[in-house]
């Protein structure tokens, strides 16, 4: 508008956008931030990085761009400068792996008013490293630190501060796997380094709901019917055959005999290979993994027992004789057949 152009033409013929504002060297940029957007868009456990949309408002003085407003060309309280055109500090998210702008730099613009107050945003995609604690996977719950301060500018020069009046921030999250339960900002200073810096610390919650559903539920399923299928009796005759039975009968056909047990057996390694793909990789074992190595090893520890089992029948059957007593008060069992040979025998003549 005319208005903005004769603004313009005022305050830019003597403005240097390449220089700090500063009246004497001892003068420091207050730079107020004010973050306003925050969202989650993917969480990668493997990497151990998060990726967000980060948004916030950067406000300072700049006296060189002030003007009075005494005449009606110059009565308006702010304009719009493009930001290519303003000194503005180089404030980002520090140590990211990757940052891309969402609006591009040629037209982004800036808002200005009358006293000189300078404010732009620049919100951003940003990928960031984040060392997560996978001990409680998938009931696990991370917090991540983001880091956000100028690269070059000490704190004699340029000094942060955080606008909490009337502060709201929204938080939203793209992946339903994830959720936002906190977010805590505070201003540090880095004595090494001497630059201020704002750290964000986000504290995410994983939804364990397609865990629960799609791993231990039919783990645990598949690990009973796994134990009761080796346990159960492949007869009814009450002789015990083994579990995996191979015949080639005249016609050179095969046919083979597995039980439920050894199926379920091969279910639960599928579920555990599948499992595992996404399971994070560290120095320590996840609740996950805690859980499928204890389904893996009741598996393993029936498989032995059945093996046993069958062994100590053959013996008794083949040999004729009477298990000894110490077995059966281990079984529970207080009274037994003791004419195990003639049972024996009627059953084979049955099957006969």
């Amino acid at each position: 508008s005319g208005g903005e152009k004769a603004i313009f033409d005022i305050i830019y013929p003597t403005y240097e956008s390449r220089f700090r504002p500063k009246q004497n060297e001892s003068d420091v940029t207050v730079v107020t931030l004010r973050p306003t957007n925050f969202r989650i868009l993917k969480v990668d456990v493997l990497e151990q990085s998060i990726q967000f949309v980060l948004d916030f408002t950067q406000s300072w003085y700049d006296y060189r761009l002030a003007w009075t407003r005494d005449t009606d060309a110059t009565s308006l309280k702010t304009i719009k400068i493009p930001e290519e055109s303003l000194w503005a500090p180089d404030i980002n998210p520090i140590s990211s792996l990757a940052r891309r702008s969402i609006i591009p730099t040629n037209r982004r613009v800036a808002e200005v008013s009358y006293d000189g107050r300078v404010a732009k945003t620049d919100p951003s995609v940003v990928t960031l490293s984040c060392a997560m604690r996978i001990s409680r996977y998938p009931y696990d719950v991370q917090t991540c630190v983001i880091n956000i301060g100028p690269w070059i500018f000490r704190r004699d020069e340029v000094r942060l501060q955080l606008d909490t009046n009337n502060f709201t921030m929204v938080t939203e999250q793209s992946t339903s796997e994830w959720v936002v339960k906190d977010v805590k900002m505070n201003i540090t200073q880095d004595e090494d380094t001497n630059l201020d810096a704002l750290v964000l610390s986000v504290k995410l919650r994983r939804n364990p709901t397609y865990y629960v559903y799609t791993v231990i539920v039919p783990t645990f399923v598949n690990c009973c019917l796994c134990i009761f299928g080796l346990f159960m009796p492949t007869d009814t005759s009450g002789l015990r055959y083994e579990k995996v039975s191979v015949e080639i009968n005249s016609s050179y056909l095969i046919s083979v005999r597995v039980s439920l047990g050894v199926t379920c057996l091969l279910a639960l390694a599928m579920l555990v290979g599948e499992a595992t793909k996404n399971m994070p990789k560290a120095d320590t074992i996840p609740f996950l993994g805690i859980y499928i190595l204890a389904t893996c090893v009741l598996c393993f520890l029936a498989t032995a027992t059945t093996s046993l089992l069958s062994f100590a029948h053959e013996r008794v059957t083949t040999m004729e004789r009477n298990p000894p007593k110490w077995i059966a008060r281990l079984l529970l069992c207080k009274g037994y057949d003791t004419s195990l040979r003639l049972r024996t025998t009627s059953i084979q003549a049955r099957i006969e």
